[in-house]
Protein backbone atom coordinates (compact mmCIF):
# COMPACT_ATOMS: atom_id res chain seq x y z
CA UNK A 1 0.00 0.00 0.00
CA UNK A 2 2.52 2.30 0.99
CA UNK A 3 4.67 1.36 -2.56
CA UNK A 4 1.22 2.59 -4.25
CA UNK A 5 0.95 5.77 -2.82
CA UNK A 6 4.94 6.56 -3.60
CA UNK A 7 4.08 6.09 -6.94
CA UNK A 8 1.31 8.04 -7.13
CA UNK A 9 3.10 10.99 -5.33
CA UNK A 10 6.05 10.82 -8.12
CA UNK A 11 3.40 11.14 -10.71
CA UNK A 12 1.55 14.00 -9.20
CA UNK A 13 2.61 17.79 -8.97
CA UNK A 14 3.97 18.30 -5.52
CA UNK A 15 7.02 19.29 -7.17
CA UNK A 16 5.50 21.86 -9.29
CA UNK A 17 7.11 25.21 -9.52
CA UNK A 18 5.77 27.82 -6.35
CA UNK A 19 2.33 29.08 -7.58
CA UNK A 20 0.03 31.89 -6.88
CA UNK A 21 -2.67 30.44 -4.79
CA UNK A 22 -6.23 30.27 -5.56
CA UNK A 23 -8.96 27.55 -4.40
CA UNK A 24 -10.08 23.99 -5.57
CA UNK A 25 -13.02 23.96 -7.54
CA UNK A 26 -14.84 22.83 -4.25
CA UNK A 27 -13.18 26.03 -2.41
CA UNK A 28 -11.65 24.35 0.14
CA UNK A 29 -8.23 26.08 0.83
CA UNK A 30 -5.36 24.17 2.82
CA UNK A 31 -3.49 26.26 5.83
CA UNK A 32 -0.10 26.08 5.57
CA UNK A 33 2.80 26.48 7.92
CA UNK A 34 6.79 26.28 8.41
CA UNK A 35 7.85 25.37 11.87
CA UNK A 36 11.31 24.90 13.71
CA UNK A 37 13.19 28.19 11.89
CA UNK A 38 15.41 29.58 14.67
CA UNK A 39 17.53 32.72 15.21
CA UNK A 40 21.23 31.96 14.40
CA UNK A 41 24.50 33.61 15.61
CA UNK A 42 27.84 32.81 13.93
CA UNK A 43 30.97 34.74 13.69
CA UNK A 44 31.80 36.70 10.18
CA UNK A 45 33.11 34.34 7.59
CA UNK A 46 31.36 31.64 8.73
CA UNK A 47 28.24 30.15 7.35
CA UNK A 48 24.99 29.65 9.21
CA UNK A 49 22.55 26.81 9.16
CA UNK A 50 18.77 27.34 8.90
CA UNK A 51 16.26 24.65 8.33
CA UNK A 52 12.11 24.81 8.96
CA UNK A 53 9.68 22.03 8.40
CA UNK A 54 6.27 22.98 5.60
CA UNK A 55 3.48 21.22 6.51
CA UNK A 56 -0.24 21.66 5.72
CA UNK A 57 -3.52 21.58 7.53
CA UNK A 58 -5.97 18.72 6.37
CA UNK A 59 -8.77 18.35 8.19
CA UNK A 60 -7.47 18.42 11.86
CA UNK A 61 -4.27 16.70 10.72
CA UNK A 62 -0.63 18.94 9.80
CA UNK A 63 0.83 16.82 6.89
CA UNK A 64 4.85 17.16 6.38
CA UNK A 65 4.56 18.61 2.99
CA UNK A 66 7.10 16.69 1.54
CA UNK A 67 8.55 17.85 -2.41
CA UNK A 68 7.75 21.22 -2.06
CA UNK A 69 9.92 24.41 -3.11
CA UNK A 70 10.76 26.64 0.19
CA UNK A 71 12.28 29.97 -0.14
CA UNK A 72 15.23 31.25 2.09
CA UNK A 73 15.23 35.18 2.02
CA UNK A 74 18.21 37.27 3.31
CA UNK A 75 17.63 41.49 4.26
CA UNK A 76 19.52 44.21 6.12
CA UNK A 77 18.07 46.06 8.80
CA UNK A 78 16.99 48.54 6.06
CA UNK A 79 14.98 45.84 4.25
CA UNK A 80 17.51 45.18 1.07
CA UNK A 81 16.87 41.89 0.16
CA UNK A 82 21.12 40.56 0.36
CA UNK A 83 20.29 36.91 -0.89
CA UNK A 84 17.89 34.57 -2.05
CA UNK A 85 17.57 30.80 -2.66
CA UNK A 86 15.07 28.31 -3.20
CA UNK A 87 14.91 24.31 -3.49
CA UNK A 88 13.31 21.36 -2.43
CA UNK A 89 12.36 20.20 0.86
CA UNK A 90 13.73 16.49 2.41
CA UNK A 91 11.68 13.82 0.27
CA UNK A 92 11.05 12.24 4.07
CA UNK A 93 11.47 14.72 6.51
CA UNK A 94 9.62 18.40 4.23
CA UNK A 95 12.54 20.03 6.35
CA UNK A 96 13.89 21.94 3.63
CA UNK A 97 17.61 23.05 4.80
CA UNK A 98 19.65 26.12 3.85
CA UNK A 99 23.09 27.55 4.15
CA UNK A 100 24.15 31.07 4.66
CA UNK A 101 28.24 32.15 3.54
CA UNK A 102 28.73 35.23 5.39
CA UNK A 103 32.08 35.68 3.91
CA UNK A 104 30.56 34.95 0.27
CA UNK A 105 28.01 37.54 1.12
CA UNK A 106 30.42 39.61 2.66
CA UNK A 107 28.34 40.39 5.45
CA UNK A 108 29.26 42.69 8.63
CA UNK A 109 28.87 42.35 11.92
CA UNK A 110 24.53 43.07 12.70
CA UNK A 111 21.35 41.66 12.85
CA UNK A 112 19.95 40.28 9.51
CA UNK A 113 16.13 39.32 9.05
CA UNK A 114 16.08 35.71 7.49
CA UNK A 115 12.57 34.81 6.00
CA UNK A 116 11.94 31.25 4.94
CA UNK A 117 8.57 30.46 2.93
CA UNK A 118 6.53 28.47 0.88
CA UNK A 119 4.70 30.07 -2.08
CA UNK A 120 1.56 27.72 -1.94
CA UNK A 121 0.45 25.52 -4.74
CA UNK A 122 -2.42 26.77 -6.76
CA UNK A 123 -3.86 22.84 -8.35
CA UNK A 124 -3.75 21.65 -4.69
CA UNK A 125 -5.27 24.80 -2.75
CA UNK A 126 -2.29 24.85 -0.63
CA UNK A 127 -1.87 28.52 0.94
CA UNK A 128 1.47 30.14 1.13
CA UNK A 129 3.22 31.00 4.22
CA UNK A 130 6.18 32.35 5.89
CA UNK A 131 8.21 31.96 9.01
CA UNK A 132 11.12 34.71 10.24
CA UNK A 133 14.16 34.69 12.34
CA UNK A 134 17.23 36.15 13.35
CA UNK A 135 20.73 35.57 11.70
CA UNK A 136 23.58 37.47 14.16
CA UNK A 137 26.67 38.02 13.11
CA UNK A 138 29.74 38.76 15.15
CA UNK A 139 33.35 39.80 14.84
Amino acid sequence: MAFLFCISMVGGSFAASPQEVTKLSSGTTFPSQITGLTDQTCKAGQTAKFSGKFSFKQGFIWTPGIWRYMTLKLYNNKGVELSSETKMDNIFTAIGHFKINTKKLSLNPGKYNVVMSYAGNKNQGINPCEATSTLTVTS
